[in-house]
């Protein structure tokens, strides 16, 4: 769970902290205070797309950090990966420059903000209007009543792919064949002359720059000899002058003879020994050079005209050596499949046949364990809309076959009727803005109790609801709470009231400037927030009585 957001120079807000705890946490505030560059913050550590106007003015960067405890172990397990310091708690930092520069860090490890989006799933799920939007599509359905099916799902699913992608596999063959009947005789002298090509050449993949670095050194091959001669002269010279090795030599015996009488000389003398085998070493690999330059007679034409010919191959058949030499295996397979012809044909359709039947034996065990998900997740959700204000509205959810695809032959459909006797149609069309987002929440404690994410965090969930209401989503948001961590940005006072931890986000502002602050609310500072939240009026005798009756009753849930 997230325990600490710590924000700079975003937005309105120049410097704040906010300490978050387990259960229901409450962020409240006047419209406009910038509650909402709270979730800004929490969506740049988690991989949103830096932008530099929320940087706030007259400041070169913005700077958003937060440090979470408990962490699951398959989010231990991807920092592993990213080479993160597991030893404490996860700390993730993110900021942004005046001019659009962006730099993550996970667990003291720099990492590209595509890594924060791929952490951010195990981590916590942030439910907004744009959620509402994606309840609407048929994969977000499809997802939700997968989620609720477990383990017996995702077993299922994973068959299914397996079989399905064999389909697919067998699918493109056929219909490649199919194709390239209609002009097989040319394909085949294609082929035919490819293969050929590449078998009387048989490249090696790296072999033309191998073959630039050896022409590098014929075509030097008189300066190199040169600086070995040199070289290995200087080492061993003859005559009157002695060698580099002699005169090293004799320095480890000048320093050897007096390293008695001065013992910090002994090191001296063992550095002149090594020296000395160093240099003995040196002297017999440049000589090792010296006659390893040896060419063979013709040597760098037969070069020159192998390159000449790799380069030609690649030109003639537009691509790379490593490129041809793999496309040189799948033309084989092809030419094979030409050459067999109908018969070739004839085979793969039985094969094909037999994967498909394989594919709807699978396709039919997903479909009976989704309806069966489907009834039981509609039961439960509907149990749980009873309670939030919806006693006569029914959810169903429809499980309908459709053409095999990767997630399975099922077109999963969640409707909604919202009266007693109403015939059940699509929650888009049936739903309004409120309503969703009561079928959301009653939907997330649902699956909650499946799959808890660490933290859910909720923005404005309960828009367009009032009343007992939006009592009723204050107390399944306390229940949801159970579960994970919940944080909540509200603006109902009827909601805030059963917080565990209320924030609240006031504006300071006057000539020059604007800046907003949070701060933990105490009991007493709670009742005066819950009057604003109701009346307007933080001195409201009536607004302060119906505040305080509203925290006595969300703690006696």
């Amino acid at each position: 769970m997230i325990r600490t957001i710590s924000i700079s120079n975003l937005g309105v807000i120049s410097q704040t902290e906010l300490n978050l705890t387990e259960g229901l946490n409450v962020i409240s505030g006047e419209t406009g205070a910038g509650k909402t560059m709270l979730l800004t913050a929490l969506q740049l550590m988690l991989g949103a797309r830096a932008d530099s106007s929320k940087v706030r003015e007259g400041q070169g960067q913005l700077r958003v950090s937060g440090i979470w405890e408990d962490i699951p172990a398959s989010v231990n397990d991807q920092l592993a990966e990213l080479g993160s310091d597991l030893e404490d708690d996860l700390v993730i930092t993110r900021t942004v420059s005046s001019e659009g520069k962006s730099r993550a860090v996970i667990g003291g490890a720099n990492v590209p903000a595509g890594s924060l989006a791929e952490i951010a799933d195990n981590l916590l799920v942030i439910h907004g209007q744009s959620e509402q939007i994606r309840l609407r599509s048929a994969a977000t359905q499809r997802e939700a009543v997968d989620a609720f099916g477990g383990e017996a799902i995702a077993t299922l699913i994973a068959s299914y792919q397996q079989v399905y992608q064999s389909w697919r596999d067998a699918q493109a063959r056929l219909e490649r064949l199919q194709q390239s009947s209609q002009d097989r005789d040319r394909k085949i002298i294609q082929l035919q002359e490819f293969l050929t090509d590449m078998e009387q050449l048989a490249p090696e993949e790296n072999e033309l720059d191998a073959i630039g670095e050896r022409l590098n050194k014929l075509e030097n091959l008189e300066s190199i000899r040169s600086a070995l001669q040199q070289s290995h002269s200087t080492l061993t010279s003859s005559g009157e002058a002695p060698d580099v090795e002699q005169m090293i030599s004799q320095v480890a015996r000048n320093l050897e003879s007096v390293s008695a009488k001065d013992t910090e000389l002994t090191e001296l003398a063992q550095r002149a020994r090594e020296l000395e085998v160093l240099v003995s070493e040196l002297s017999v690999d440049t000589a090792a050079s010296l006659s390893s330059l040896q060419t063979e007679p013709g040597e760098l034409d037969k070069l020159n005209e192998r390159k000449a010919q790799l380069i030609g191959l690649e030109r003639k058949y537009g691509g790379e050596l490593a490129e041809l030499i793999s496309r040189s295996k799948d033309a084989a397979n092809e030419l094979l499949d030409l050459q067999d012809g109908d018969e070739q044909i004839e085979k793969l359709e039985q094969h094909l046949a037999a994967v498909e039947s394989q594919l709807s034996f699978a396709a039919e065990k997903l479909s009976e364990q989704r309806r069966a998900s489907a009834e039981a997740l509609s039961d439960e959700v509907n149990m749980e809309l009873a309670t939030l204000a919806m006693p006569n509205s029914r959810l169903v959810i429809e499980i309908e076959k459709t053409e095999f695809s990767k997630h399975g032959a099922d077109q999963v459909s969640i409707l909604l009727a919202s009266y007693a006797g109403a015939t059940p149609r699509p929650i888009s069309k049936a739903a309004s803005g409120g309503e969703l987002s009561r079928i959301m929440l009653a939907i997330e404690v649902v699956l909650a109790g499946k799959s808890p994410t660490p933290t859910m965090i909720f923005d404005e969930v309960d828009s367009g609801v009032g009343g007992s209401s939006a009592i009723e989503i204050g107390r399944r948001l306390k229940k949801l709470s159970e579960q994970c961590q919940v944080v909540v940005v509200t603006h109902l006072a009827q909601v805030a009231a059963f917080a565990d931890n209320h924030l609240v986000v006031k504006k300071d502002s006057g000539e020059g400037f604007v800046e907003s602050d949070v701060t933990s609310l105490s009991l007493g500072s709670r009742e005066t927030e819950l009057a604003r939240m109701l009346s307007g009026l933080q001195a409201s005798d009536s607004a302060l009585t119906h505040a305080k009756e509203l925290l006595e009753l969300a703690k006696n849930y």
